[in-house]
């Protein structure tokens, strides 16, 4: 009997059989027909690009508030450096957190879902203007 992996698109490999009687058992790749495009691509390439500037946002408010952390609490050079560290490596394991949610559990409800919980808190830290008087 002969073994057939079905690729689905999505990483994950299907076994399914197929009868083939007096034969070895071997395992091929048959190829399942790709997912249609996107019915609108330019929403998404927007969606995207949006994302990618939030994150290039978030960086340069780290790197640009590090003199004020310096001057504030007295961090030398290599404590700065750690505080640049442990914000990348925390965004990083967020990332990789994220995107395993999205396998799991589908990567339109896990955005949509971001999108509730973090977008709120960053209209609400927004800086306001205080009347002078």
């Amino acid at each position: 009997m002969r073994t057939a992996l079905k690729y689905d698109g999505t990483g994950d490999v299907r076994i399914g059989h197929a009868a083939r009687p007096g034969r070895k058992e071997s395992a091929t790749l048959t190829a399942v027909r790709a997912p249609a495009a996107p019915a609108r691509p330019t929403l998404i390439l927007a969606i995207i690009c949006v994302s990618y500037f939030m994150v290039i946002l978030d960086n340069s408010i780290v790197f640009t508030g590090l003199p004020q952390i310096r001057s504030d609490m007295g961090f030398s050079q290599t404590g700065l450096s750690w505080i640049t560290n442990a914000y990348v490596l925390v965004f990083g394991g967020l990332l990789l957190l994220g995107a395993r949610a999205g396998d799991l559990f589908g990567h339109r409800r896990v955005f949509l879902f971001s999108l509730v919980v973090f977008s709120p808190p960053r209209s609400w830290s927004r800086p306001r203007r205080v009347s002078g008087g």
